[in-house]
């Protein structure tokens, strides 16, 4: 968290709302009193079709005439990939909410970005290079474990997308800690810290059931649906091969769903 005129904060806990932070200096009217950039979000698919944000820290990308383009369907996703650089932002002087530069996935597989920091950033740290299609050709889609998982999710429940990329991120994190010495225990405990305070209950239990269905039915189809989308991203991240199942298991899954 950048907090841009560096007030002083203390941490207090509340009987009503538990952990707060509370300011101990005044702020001036225009102040910037936070900037951060989200944890993990998704984009949903209907809404990427109409709306290009950078897929780390959700700039939009390019100008406000870029984005109407989308909005109409004059400009494609797929266009911006191969031409991006045929659509520069604004001149500074002119820039709403400072509009971005387009820079494209190094694999091109789609996903665009307002930097090149943020492209790395979502390449390592965010775990792109283990969920990036960009690489696989048409022969080998077929069967592909990457592709089979994103089908799987995109027909069954989107959400799904979000957390291959919460176990993706948490994955490389923890390759490079390890590669560092750190065990593979020691590794998982830190990378899964960030969402170790949230109230984690398992998703059939957590889930409301839809108007007319049987709870035991609908309890049980989740169940079988987070059984078959962790074994395919098993398949994708490797998961059991590198000892990371017994932390990012089944469970794990699960508990992350009711949280997301």
């Amino acid at each position: 968290m950048l907090f841009a005129s560096q007030p002083r904060l203390s941490l207090y806990d509340s009987p009503l709302h538990g952990v707060g932070v509370l300011a101990e200096t005044h702020f001036k009217k225009d102040d910037v009193v936070l900037m951060e950039s989200p944890l993990y979000f998704l984009q949903t698919m209907p809404n990427r079709k109409h709306c290009i944000l950078c897929a780390t820290c959700l700039r939009p990308l390019g100008n406000m005439s870029i984005q109407l383009g989308v909005l109409q369907g004059l400009i494609s996703r797929e266009n911006m990939c191969t031409n991006h650089a045929e659509y520069p932002p604004l001149p500074e002087e002119h820039r709403v909410n400072q509009a971005s530069r387009i820079v494209p996935c190094i694999a091109g597989c789609g996903e665009l970005y307002c930097s090149e920091e943020c492209r790395d950033r979502h390449w390592t740290a965010k775990g792109h290079r283990v969920l990036c299609t960009g690489a696989i050709s048409e022969d080998e889609a077929v069967d592909h474990p990457l592709i089979c998982f994103k089908v799987h999710a995109i027909t069954t429940n989107e959400i799904l997308l979000m957390v291959a990329e919460v176990f993706a991120s948490m994955c490389c994190q923890a390759d490079t800690l390890i590669s560092t010495g750190m065990s593979i225990q020691e590794a998982l405990d830190e990378c899964t810290q960030p969402l170790s305070g949230y109230v984690r209950e398992l998703w059939w239990k957590a889930a409301v059931p839809p108007r007319g269905s049987k709870p035991g039915a609908f309890r049980k189809s989740l169940k079988a649906l987070v059984s078959d989308s962790w074994s395919l991203l098993n398949d994708v991240l490797q998961l059991e091969a590198k000892g990371y199942s017994a932390v990012l298991s089944e469970e794990y899954m699960s508990r992350l769903l009711s949280v997301l």
